[in-house]
């Protein structure tokens, strides 16, 4: 298998991702900056959340589900045999706190999949 995605396996790697791991695409997709901090991406996670009844999120523990979230996404990317990641993760070099985005390359599958799935909600 090749490292690039098609588009045909973003979408069946997208139709596979667990209830929490669509919200959490679907806040990256909303970042107005990348890449972002867990708090920006917890008060998009709720934002979507509200706008769309499909979670809801826990305060104390938004950071271990959106690292769970990641950690599932990159466990699934690997058992296919790709090594080019959808959503990447990067430190902040000033913090070392974790920065999340989409990567640029597979975003607009992703907004066309979110789209389909009812978790876009920018007009």
């Amino acid at each position: 298998m090749s490292a690039e995605w098609t588009e045909e396996e973003i979408l069946e790697y997208l139709n596979r991702a667990s209830a929490y791991q669509r919200v959490f695409l679907a806040a990256l997709a909303h970042l107005e900056r990348e890449p972002a901090p867990i708090s920006e991406i917890v008060l998009l996670l709720r934002k979507i959340s509200a706008k769309t009844g499909r979670w809801w999120i826990r305060t104390n523990t938004a950071g271990q589900e959106i690292g769970g979230a990641y950690s599932g996404l990159i466990r699934r990317r690997k058992n296919l045999g790709k090594t080019e990641d959808i959503v990447e993760r990067v430190l902040d070099e000033r913090t070392g706190e974790p920065l999340f985005r989409l990567n640029e390359k597979y975003k607009d599958t992703v907004i066309k999949w979110l789209k389909e799935k009812g978790l876009w909600i920018k007009r």
